[in-house]
């Protein structure tokens, strides 16, 4: 079960965006996520993965959802979001400055949980 309780913000096309924009969109992100893992609970994902080397050849624009599972936060103060992704095998990280291109964010609710009713 899900609960979709996030709007991520803007700027919602971060192609198009102020950096500054995106970089306080990405921080905002960065909060939602290291709390929600922080209190054991993962992330559904929807990212523009279009033009990351990281997760392939993927030109322009390409939607994908994954979950975050969990982060290592760095002594530069970088964070890297671990994934887990249908497609297998592949599952890079996220950087955190990558985040201004979440689009939508989901809670991972189990059954029961008092936040899922």
């Amino acid at each position: 079960m899900t609960s979709s309780n996030y709007a991520p913000g803007e700027p919602g096309d971060w192609r198009a965006a102020d950096p500054s924009a995106c970089a306080a969109k990405a921080k905002r992100v960065e909060r939602i996520l290291t709390a929600d893992l922080d209190a054991g609970v993962p992330i559904g994902v929807g990212m523009d993965i279009g033009d990351l080397k990281a997760w392939g050849e993927h030109k322009g624009r390409a939607g994908h959802a994954f979950l975050i599972i969990g982060y290592t936060l760095f002594s530069d103060g970088n964070v890297a979001f671990k994934t887990r992704n249908s497609w297998g095998g592949n599952n890079p990280y996220v950087w955190g400055q990558e985040l201004c291109r979440v689009g939508s964010l989901d809670k991972i609710l189990a059954p029961g949980d008092p936040a899922s009713r």
